[in-house]
């Protein structure tokens, strides 16, 4: 049997920089649980089952590719894909559910909310790594080299370093401080405004 081609090997360094966005966009959930919990109460805790979901498969990721050597990687790396797609399209849907109509809690329910740097950055890692999983089912690239080249190695530092500097960007305080925060702001200003106004009258 021949060996397969370059252009059906799927890199380790392209499963590594999968495991880093999946990684990435569970960090983002993980951090913003705590705001959303307190503004959608129990519905809000689909944040910390989101980042949990997406660091354990992150983890399961490297784990089963580090590990698999020479062994036929088609079987387990199949189920890892599927898995990964299963997670994420569910999280996409919901995202999605979430900026269209709205969701049953909060403030104002049902009301769509906008798309901040947060959610976006999560959802294109989460888009992202869904694209290239189905690529990989398709059966586009299907076993590892047997070790990490050297120009695998840099690609895969490249883009880690790519979603960690997007990562680092999604959970700057400005994102989801300055949208509570102002609101509170606003709120604040308004009571002696209205004092004002009265006490003119």
């Amino acid at each position: 049997m021949r060996p397969p081609t370059a252009g059906r090997l799927i890199s380790q360094s392209t499963w590594l920089a999968g495991a880093a966005a999946s990684a990435g966009a569970g960090l983002i959930h993980l951090v913003l649980g705590p705001v959303h919990v307190a503004e959608l109460g129990a519905l809000g805790l689909g944040f910390y089952v989101s980042a949990g979901l997406q660091l354990g498969w992150a983890a399961l990721a490297v784990a089963v590719v580090l590990g698999l050597g020479g062994r036929d990687p088609a079987r387990p790396l199949a189920s890892l894909a599927i898995t990964g797609v299963a997670i994420n399209v569910a999280i996409l849907a919901a995202w999605a559910v979430s900026r269209t109509a709205g969701l049953p809690a909060g403030e104002a329910p049902w009301t769509p909310e906008a798309v901040g740097v947060s959610d976006a950055v999560a959802s294109l890692f989460e888009a992202a790594l869904v694209v290239g999983l189905v690529a990989s089912l398709r059966g586009w690239r299907r076993s590892l080299p047997s070790r990490l080249g050297p120009m695998s190695a840099a690609g895969a530092v490249i883009a880690i370093a790519l979603i960690s500097i997007g990562t680092v960007v999604a959970l700057l305080p400005s994102e989801a401080g300055q949208t509570h925060g102002e609101g509170q702001a606003h709120d604040d200003a308004a009571v002696p405004v209205e004092a004002e106004v009265h006490a003119a009258q």
